[in-house]
C-alpha cells in the first residue's frame, strides 16, 4: 500500500511538472525538486541543512533521479542559498512533503527554524514536520528506501498510515504554527527514529514530542501516545491490549479499535474541571493462549477490563504531563477559552491552572464481534 501511494505520488509530481504549459524541457532541466528537508546544528555555522531532491528526466522515462545535498549556514535561508555553490539548479519547494528537525535544534526552539518556511511562498502549509530522536535529522533523511525510490515520500506515507496504528500524531506545518501561537494549547510533533535491522538502518515513526511554546521539553512513548490520541479524539485504529484477564497470568487479549469518539466538556462549579467521555467499538482480535469458550460472561469481563484500563491510562497520562511538563498538549485551555470565555478571562496563569486541573473520565467501549470463532485454539494431546 505504501509503495503504491508513493509511486502514484511520484508520477503525479512528474506529470504536473512536465505538462504545465509555462515550462519546457529546458526549465525542467534547471529544477531540483525538494521532497524532504532536514535541519541540524552545524559544526562551523548555526545550521546544517540537508535536502532530498528529485531531478526529472526525459518525459518518456518518468523515473526521476534522487540526490542528497548538504550545506551549512547562519540561517535556514542562508544554508539553502549556499547550495548554489555545489548545485547549479533552482531548488523547488512546492512538492516538499516532510521537514525533519533534530532534537538538539528543537531543544533550543523551533520558531526561528520555521520562519523561512512560513515566509517563503513555495513550501506548502500541509508539509508534515517530525522530530528526529537519538539521531541527526540528516541521517534519517539519508536512510535507504524500503519500497519507493524516494525515501521522503515513504516517510510521508508512513505518517498517513499512522491513523491505523495510533503510535504517533500527524501534524502539518499549519497546525504546528497554530498551536505554537495559540493560547491554551501546547504543540506536539511525531517522533522519527532509526531502527537497525539486518545490517541496515530504517526509519520508524512512533511517539510524540512535547513542546512548551516552541521548545522541546520531552517525549511520550508509543503507548502514552495512543492514550494522548484517545484524549484528543485522533484515534482511527490500533489495538488495546488487556493483560492477565481475570487474573490468569500470560492471558493477553488484543482488541482492535474500529471506531471511537471523545467528547471534552469544561465544567465550572466554583472550580474548573474537564469531563472526558470516550466511547467506541472494538473487536476481539486475538487471544494469546488457551482460554475457555468466549461467551457473554467472558466478553463482559473483557469490556470491564478494557474500560478500566483506558480510564486509568488517561488519568495517569494527564497527571504525568501536569506534574512533569505543565504543557497543555490536550488543548484544555483552548477548550475553556472557546466554551466558557468568562471563566477563561478570570484565569491569570493557565500553566498553573493546568497543573492543578481536575479531570473526570468515563469510558464506554462496546465489543461488537469476536471474529469467526468463539473458541481459542486448543493444543491436542
Amino acid at each position: 500500500m505504501i509503495k503504491l501511494i508513493a509511486v502514484k505520488k511520484l508520477i503525479i509530481v512528474c506529470m504536473v511538472i512536465l505538462l504545465t504549459g509555462c515550462w519546457n524541457y529546458k526549465d525542467i532541466d534547471e529544477l531540483g525538486i525538494i521532497t524532504g528537508l532536514a535541519i541540524d546544528e552545524g559544526e562551523n555555522k548555526n545550521y546544517l541543512i540537508t535536502v532530498k531532491i528529485v531531478i526529472p528526466k526525459e518525459q518518456e522515462e518518468m523515473d526521476p533521479e534522487s540526490k542528497i545535498l548538504e550545506m551549512e549556514g547562519e540561517t535556514i535561508f542562508d544554508s539553502v542559498r549556499n547550495m548554489i555553490m555545489i548545485f547549479p539548479k533552482k531548488l523547488y519547494f512546492p512538492h516538499m512533503d516532510i521537514v525533519i528537525i533534530s532534537e538538539k535544534v528543537a531543544e533550543k526552539g523551533i520558531v526561528h527554524t520555521l520562519d523561512f518556511l512560513m515566509r517563503d511562498a513555495e513550501p506548502r502549509i500541509s508539509t508534515k514536520v517530525l522530530i528526529a530522536k537519538d539521531s541527526t535529522a540528516s541521517k534519517i533523511l539519508k536512510h535507504e528506501r524500503i519500497f519507493t525510490g524516494i525515501h521522503s515520500y515513504e516517510i510521508e506515507s508512513m505518517l498517513e498510515s499512522q491513523s491505523n496504528l495510533a503510535k504517533a500524531p500527524k501534524v502539518s506545518f499549519h497546525q504546528l504554527i497554530n498551536n505554537i501561537v495559540s493560547e491554551g494549547i501546547s504543540a506536539t510533533l511525531p517522533v522519527i527514529q532509526t531502527e537497525h535491522f539486518n545490517k541496515r538502518d530504517f526509519s520508524i515513526i512512533q511517539g510524540t514530542a512535547i513542546f512548551k511554546q516552541d521548545i522541546l521539553v520531552g517525549y511520550l512513548d508509543e503507548n502514552q501516545t495512543k492514550t494522548f490520541l484517545f484524549i484528543t479524539d485522533q484515534i482511527d485504529g490500533g489495538l488495546i491490549i488487556i493483560e492477565n484477564i481475570e487474573g490468569q497470568a500470560d492471558t493477553n487479549i488484543a482488541l482492535e479499535i474500529l471506531e471511537t469518539g471523545t467528547k471534552l466538556t469544561p465544567e465550572y462549579n466554583g472550580q474548573l474541571e474537564i469531563q472526558i467521555d470516550v466511547s467506541g467499538q472494538v473487536a476481539l482480535a486475538e487471544v494469546s493462549r488457551e482460554y475457555r469458550e468466549i461467551d457473554e460472561e467472558m466478553l463482559e469481563a473483557v469490556k470491564r477490563e478494557a474500560n478500566k484500563k483506558l480510564e486509568q491510562d488517561i488519568v495517569d497520562l494527564i497527571k504525568m504531563i501536569q506534574a512533569d511538563y505543565g504543557a497543555d498538549v490536550f488543548g484544555f485551555g483552548n477548550l475553556v477559552k472557546t466554551k466558557n470565555h468568562k471563566v477563561w478571562r478570570d484565569i491569570e496563569n493557565w500553566e498553573e491552572e493546568f497543573r492543578n486541573l481536575s479531570v473526570n473520565v468515563e469510558v464506554d467501549l462496546e465489543i461488537i464481534n469476536t471474529a469467526l470463532s468463539k473458541k481459542s485454539i486448543q493444543v491436542g494431546d
